[in-house]
């Protein structure tokens, strides 16, 4: 686990001034009081327990693993198969639950970071003749594993 403790301080500053006067002679007085407030955030980051090897999911008896490729996004999807295949002896994840799709998702991050999946698409582009199908076999029955 990384943390990281940020800290920022804020000092305030009030000035009072009383000016008594008489006579012959004014006197003025000021007292300055300053006020530092301090503000610690710390942050925790747990590294992904599934970079570059096995960890267990959350249903069924299914392992998985987020390959980096050293850093680097892969250009095709092939060349991530047969890393998947070679490296892991594994497929590309398929998808078949909202609690699978949570998980897979969580490993991959939200943020612009983008991952292959083992779904294949047949037929048009994205018109009502286009059929999915998973690389490894199992049956079509999860559609939403975008979100």
């Amino acid at each position: 686990a990384t943390t990281t403790k940020a800290t920022a301080t804020k000092a305030t500053t009030t000035t009072a001034t009383t000016t008594k006067a008489t006579a012959t002679k004014a006197t003025t007085t000021t007292a300055t009081t300053t006020k530092a407030t301090t503000t610690t955030t710390t942050t925790t980051t747990t590294p992904n327990p599934c970079i570059d090897q096995w960890c267990p999911g959350p249903v069924g008896n299914y392992e998985y693993v987020l390959m980096t490729n050293q850093g680097q996004h892969y250009s095709e999807k092939s060349i991530c198969q047969q890393d998947c295949e070679q490296f892991y002896k594994g497929r590309l994840v398929s998808i078949h639950s909202m609690a699978e799709n949570k998980f897979v998702r969580s490993l991959v991050g939200l943020s612009d970071r983008h991952a292959y999946i083992g779904a294949d698409m047949y037929g048009a582009d994205h018109d009502q003749d286009t059929t999915y199908r998973w690389e490894d076999g199992t049956p079509w029955d999860w559609d939403n594993w975008y979100y």
